[in-house]
């Protein structure tokens, strides 16, 4: 399938024109590849590993040489991840590139969707709610596309959106949830904070 596109280009238009729209192809693929694995480590980086255990990582007067550090290596790891995944995508390709990528983008996107929404129409927002939406919406998603789960997924071709959709909603009902389940608690915990420091 991934071949249909390229024949055509090849046979339907001059070598120049192919030559333009192949390297153009090629450079928005490695700029765009680039930019996910920069974001995605610097997210790994900050949001997670400082985040979490910057005290222990990245502490003392080269904390700030460490953490640099720290995110070169996680580009490197993910560049290899990635190398992998598309070494083996040609080796052993899963139907098309596109369904692969999609597959990967959806996931994300459910995963993003939930805490994105919450961030933006509600405050004091507990933490276990974004967070437990987004793992909702990762394991529902995969689940259902390797698992085949589903009628829609017993064909050869999958749709990802399928998956992707059934996983937003999940994870709207888990966040939801998780919202009003913990932000009486969490407003509780902002009241007596506040009295003790008035007092």
């Amino acid at each position: 399938m991934d071949s249909i596109i390229p024949t055509y280009v090849v046979q339907e238009f001059p070598v120049i024109l192919v030559l333009i729209v192949g390297l153009g192809l090629i450079s928005a693929g490695v700029s765009t590849l680039e930019g996910l694995i920069q974001s995605l480590s610097t997210k790994i980086t900050s949001d997670i590993l400082d985040a979490h255990l910057g005290k222990q990582l990245f502490n003392g007067p080269k904390g700030e040489a460490k953490k640099m550090l720290t995110n070169r290596i996680i580009i490197g790891f993910l560049g290899v991840l990635a190398f992998m995944f598309s070494y083996n995508q040609l080796m052993n390709p899963n139907l098309s590139v596109a369904i692969f990528a999609q597959n990967g983008v959806y996931a994300y996107f459910s995963a993003a969707f939930v805490p994105v929404l919450l961030g933006t129409f509600t405050q004091n927002t507990p933490l276990i709610a974004p967070v437990g939406a987004s793992l909702t919406a990762v394991i529902v998603h995969f689940s259902i596309y390797y698992g085949r789960i589903g009628g829609y997924m017993q064909e050869a071709v999958r749709n990802p959106a399928i998956p992707s959709t059934l996983a937003i909603l999940a994870s709207l009902l888990v966040g939801i949830s998780l919202y009003f389940i913990f932000r009486g608690k969490k407003e509780t915990q902002t009241a007596t904070s506040f009295k003790t420091v008035n007092s």
